[in-house]
């Protein structure tokens, strides 16, 4: 099993697959009936929907920040004092 990946037993039968990329993005789960061949999406109620998009956005800024706080900090220890706590203190005081 992936761990990005999630099955669980379905009510009535069949099987519920929580995949991570279509669940954080879009709030769908992808549903194999019992004795189907081919699979359905179930969608989560719009505002489920809204709040993982705004999230996912939460996320997503926070990842960029805390990614130019830790160039910042490299170009600082490399460039600048290169005393480490005073680049630590930059960068962490920033933030």
């Amino acid at each position: 099993m992936r761990t990005s990946s999630a099955p669980q037993r379905a009510e009535g039968g069949g099987t519920a697959v929580w995949e991570s990329r279509l669940a954080r993005r879009r709030g769908l789960i992808t549903v194999h009936p019992p004795g189907a061949t081919a699979a359905h999406h179930a969608r989560a109620d719009e505002t489920a929907v809204a709040r993982l998009r705004r999230l996912n956005a939460i996320a997503a800024t926070a990842f960029v920040l805390g990614g130019a706080l830790f160039a910042v900090g490299a170009a600082v220890s490399r460039l600048g004092s290169g005393d480490a706590t005073t680049c630590a203190s930059i960068c962490c005081g920033a933030w």
